[in-house]
């Protein structure tokens, strides 16, 4: 991934966001996933990762007051364990064919706090929108950079 998709990339996102006012899951995150667009295993693993974390915490969310400057801090730390988990232990139940990936260790965490802010099916099909909208930046950006 070199700076020039980065850059575009932000900038589209940015432009989307003013646009639409939805958040795809804060500005890098459709950046990365559109970066990953030809490891489709990654992309699902980020996404069952984000969803899991959010549906544990809507659920911590009953039973305990969860103040919205910890939300943040709390979804990234149980979404980061979801990775150690998947990546560590997940592999041993399945075949040595299957790859367990996901993108980044920071990016499911994200992705789970704007599924909590805006909401679960807006935030999925916005963050797939945008990251379609972006794969084109990233072959022309591979291409100049070649």
């Amino acid at each position: 991934m070199n700076v020039l998709f980065v850059l575009l990339g932000l900038t589209a996102t940015s432009f989307m966001i003013e646009y639409f006012c939805i958040s795809p899951g804060g500005l890098i995150v459709p950046v990365f996933l559109s970066a990953y667009i030809f490891k489709p295993q990654a992309i699902i693993g980020t996404f069952v990762v984000a969803s899991s974390s959010f549906f544990i915490l809507r659920q911590l969310n009953h039973y305990f007051l969860i103040q919205k400057n910890k939300r943040l801090v709390l979804t990234i730390v149980i979404s980061t364990l979801f990775v150690f988990l998947w990546r560590k232990y997940l592999p041993f139940y399945f075949p040595h064919n299957t790859l367990f990936e996901t993108v980044g260790w920071i990016i499911p965490g994200i992705l789970s706090y704007t599924m909590q802010r805006n909401g679960f099916q807006r935030t999925v099909s916005f963050t797939f929108f945008t990251t379609l909208c972006l794969f084109p930046f990233y072959i022309i950006s591979n291409i100049i950079a070649a």
